[in-house]
């Protein structure tokens, strides 16, 4: 698994004892898709935040808050659509509750780059 994937959280809920005795249903992962997105142009890119429970079921995301760690590389709306704004890299991280849970709080992030070609002013030598 790609370190930034790494970023996926598990998290279980009251009903376990411990990660590796777990309820396979009660354990929850949240990831961001893609992990990693690289610009070579200014544009946009729609992320998809999904929430799988350890048997592999997806679950759809309750309150959901997308956030830019740079917001002068890359800006990010409320849907996940992320928008290269210069070079540089930035972190967007999805912050989602589980539905039906009262106090589980998961967070994912993907990694950004932009890279923007360089433009020649005057005549080339």
């Amino acid at each position: 698994m790609p370190l930034a994937a790494v970023a996926a959280i598990v998290v279980c809920l009251s009903a376990c004892r411990s990660v590796t005795g777990a309820d396979p249903s009660r354990v929850f992962e949240l990831t961001i898709v893609p992990d990693q997105v690289s610009f070579n142009a200014l544009g946009t890119h729609q992320l998809i935040g999904k929430l799988k429970n350890g048997d592999g079921r997806e679950f759809p995301l309750g309150n959901r808050v997308w956030t830019s760690a740079n917001e002068a590389v890359a800006t990010v709306s409320e849907e996940g659509l992320v928008t290269a704004v210069a070079n540089g890299t930035a972190t967007i991280r999805l912050s989602a509750d589980v539905p039906s849970t009262v106090f589980a709080l998961l967070t994912a992030t993907s990694e950004i780059t932009v890279q923007l070609a360089t433009q020649m002013t005057g005549p080339a030598r």
